[in-house]
C-alpha cells in the first residue's frame, strides 16, 4: 500500500509565509501609487486654497496687485505677514507646505519663517524660461525691490518680448507651483515626476517634467532653488 505523507505544520506555515510575502510584494507598488496620488491631490488642494487667498488680496488691493514677495532674499513665497489674519489664518500656513515633501518642520509654522521649500511664487507674470532668467537677473541686482514695491528692471531679449497687441489669458500664466528640485532627485511627486501649477485664473494643473512646459523645467529648478532662502537667524533653530 502506498503511503501519502501529510504536510507537517512547519511546512504548511512555510508555504503560507511565502504566499503572504509574494502577495505583499505585489501590493507594494499599488499602495505606493495610491499614496503618491493622495499627496499630489493634497498639494493641488493647497494651491487652490492659496489661489483663493491671492484672489481676495488682489480684489481689495488698490491696483489689483498680488501679494508682495517674502522680505527675506531668495525666499520665493508671498509675504505671509501681509496675508495674516485678513486673508489667511495662522493655521492656513500649512497650505504653503506640500505633503509630498514630508512633515512640516515646527519652525516653519511661524509666519515669518515660512520658506520656499515646497512652492515657488515670484509675483511677476512669467510664462517662459527666458522671461524667468531675465527676472532672476534683475532680482539678483536688487533683491529687495519686489517686496518693497520698487519696479524691477527686467531686460528681456528680443525673442522673449511680446508684441504690444498680444493678450495672454490668465489660464496660461503660472502663479504658484511645486518647486522643481535643483538636483533632479527630491521631487514632491515622483511617479510620474512632475509638479502641480496654480494658474492666475485659479485652476491647478499637473505638469510632467518630460513635457518641458514652464515653469516645470530644469532651468526653473536652477533659477529658484539656489541660493537657499536667507531667513533670519531665529528661523534656523
Amino acid at each position: 500500500m502506498t503511503r501519502i505523507d501529510k504536510p507537517t505544520p512547519a511546512r504548511e506555515w512555510g508555504i503560507a509565509f511565502v504566499f503572504v510575502l509574494i502577495l505583499g510584494l505585489l501590493c507594494v507598488p499599488v499602495l505606493a501609487r495610491a499614496a503618491e496620488g493622495g499627496a499630489r491631490a493634497s498639494c493641488a488642494n493647497n494651491l487652490k486654497q492659496m489661489g483663493l487667498v491671492f484672489k481676495m488680496y488682489s480684489g481689495e488691493a488698490r491696483s489689483g496687485e498680488l501679494p508682495p514677495l517674502s522680505p527675506w532674499a531668495y525666499n520665493w513665497v508671498p509675504d505671509v505677514m501681509r496675508l495674516i489674519p485678513d486673508y489667511l489664518n495662522p493655521q492656513g500656513i500649512v497650505y504653503l507646505s506640500c505633503p509630498g515633501r514630508g512633515l512640516l518642520d515646527p519652525k516653519e509654522t511661524r509666519p515669518f519663517c515660512v520658506d520656499s521649500t515646497s512652492y515657488v511664487y515670484t509675483r511677476y507674470p512669467l510664462i517662459s524660461n527666458i522671461q524667468a532668467a531675465a527676472f532672476r537677473a534683475a532680482y539678483d541686482a536688487d533683491p529687495g525691490a519686489v517686496h518693497s514695491g520698487r519696479p524691477l528692471n527686467v531686460k528681456l531679449p528680443p525673442e522673449a518680448q511680446l508684441p504690444s497687441s498680444a493678450v495672454i489669458a490668465q489660464s496660461e500664466i503660472p502663479l504658484l507651483w511645486d518647486r522643481v528640485p535643483f538636483d533632479g532627485e527630491r521631487w514632491s511627486h515622483r511617479s510620474p515626476q512632475g509638479a502641480n501649477v496654480l494658474f492666475m485664473d485659479g485652476h491647478v494643473e499637473f505638469q510632467r517634467i518630460e513635457d518641458a512646459l514652464f515653469p516645470i523645467t530644469p532651468l526653473s529648478g536652477e533659477l529658484f532653488s539656489e541660493p537657499p532662502p536667507r531667513l533670519p537667524r531665529e528661523c534656523l533653530f
